[in-house]
């Protein structure tokens, strides 16, 4: 994609973290941008932040309160936004969560948390939303971690979560090509995040 001035981009796991850098980068850049995540508050302030940075008044910016987890709330939510705003010329999936600690201390409602999150919220929006990005095309960006290639002591959960979104992008990218709607997998190591800050403080505990 040359250009994304006017292109209208769903970011989930906007208001915070890289979803939010990516949200006032693409707003800088021209683009429509609508932002998903689960606290209106952080959602407000997230949606000051990207407006303040947009090229344009023009452009299309809205925070929109989103349980990835949740397939009826996604699906009502994303047919809202797509009869509202139209459906995205890009899809970033980023909503993640993370819980650190050995295995055998990982309490297995914790582990489901970060599976249904991470891997399941991933699939939940894309399902959604890929009957309307297959009438015209598009890019779909998932993003996973390091932490999908390479195991790490103290996040098994989180690594299979992201595991299964590195095999989850190199299905896709070969389902999908043929409606010229091409998947991107980012993998970014460690980032200064608020779920790095968390991880800080567990590391201090434990």
């Amino acid at each position: 994609m040359k250009t994304f001035e006017g292109k209208c981009v769903y970011i989930t796991g906007g208001s915070s973290g890289i979803g939010l850098a990516l949200a006032n980068r693409l707003a800088l850049l021209g683009a429509h941008v609508l932002i998903f995540a689960r606290k209106p508050d952080k959602l407000r302030e997230a949606l000051a932040e990207i407006q303040n940075v947009r090229r344009s008044i023009s452009q299309i910016c809205e925070a929109i309160s989103l349980d990835v987890v949740n397939l009826d709330e996604v699906s009502k939510t994303m047919r809202k936004a797509v009869s509202n705003f139209g459906p995205p010329d890009i899809l970033i999936s980023n909503a993640g969560v993370s819980y650190a600690g050995p295995f055998e201390n990982v309490p297995p409602e914790e582990f489901d948390k970060v599976i249904q999150t991470n891997l399941y919220g991933t699939r939940n929006v894309i399902a959604e939303l890929l009957p309307f990005m297959k009438e015209r095309g598009g890019s779909i960006v998932i993003m996973a971690s390091f932490a999908g290639f390479l195991g790490i002591y103290g996040y098994t959960a989180y690594c299979a979560s992201k595991y299964a979104l590195v095999g989850l992008a190199e299905c896709l990218r070969s389902e999908l090509k043929s409606h010229n709607i091409f998947i991107t997998l980012v993998c970014p190591p460690e980032v200064d995040t608020p779920l790095v800050a968390w991880e800080k403080q567990w590391q201090k505990l434990s």
